[in-house]
């Protein structure tokens, strides 16, 4: 058994149930979690996670970490982004928002400001290139065939735009 395995089940057999649940609540499956709330209310005597499961657990835990913090990241951007605007600082705007692309997170919101921005400034291949963007990452994702839709219909009148350039 390796250091880390071994490591995995003592601090497993001395880490408090509580704090396990707080730690991996985002990524517990289902089975999971009732065996944990069986635990905690005493139906079952005895909790064990096996080196395997603890390793997924850690690994959905990092995923999900990376998750929440380009989410944080995308949202403080945003708020620059929207309050950039309102100061009419606009080429600001659209760098702060032009960053978030970047990362291609699923958050329609720097996709669509762009958009807006870039078509009020008759930027149309700057517009087009974002949708195309926002068509790429939105199509990999499921649940999102009303927005790519949109965007299909927006890229079609854009570039009817840039025909008659």
């Amino acid at each position: 058994m390796s250091w880390l395995a071994c490591y995995k089940r003592l601090l497993m057999t001395s880490m408090r149930a509580e704090y396990f649940f707080e730690k991996y609540k985002t990524v517990l499956s289902k089975e999971q979690y009732n065996r944990l709330e069986n635990f905690n209310l005493g139906i079952t005597k005895s909790l064990v996670f096996p080196d395997e499961e603890m390793e997924e657990l850690d690994r959905k835990f990092e995923e999900r970490k990376k998750y929440d913090e380009a989410l944080y990241k995308t949202a403080q951007r945003n708020t620059l982004g929207i309050q950039l605007e309102k100061q009419q600082k606009i080429e600001e705007a659209i760098k702060v928002y032009e960053e978030n692309i970047v990362d291609k997170f699923l958050a329609m919101h720097s996709y669509d400001r762009l958009m807006i921005l870039y078509r009020k400034q008759k930027r149309y291949s700057d517009e087009l290139r974002v949708i195309e963007i926002a068509i790429d990452v939105f199509s990999k994702k499921e649940n999102y065939s009303e927005y790519i839709d949109k965007l299909a219909h927006r890229k079609n009148k854009t570039e009817k735009y840039l025909q008659k350039r």
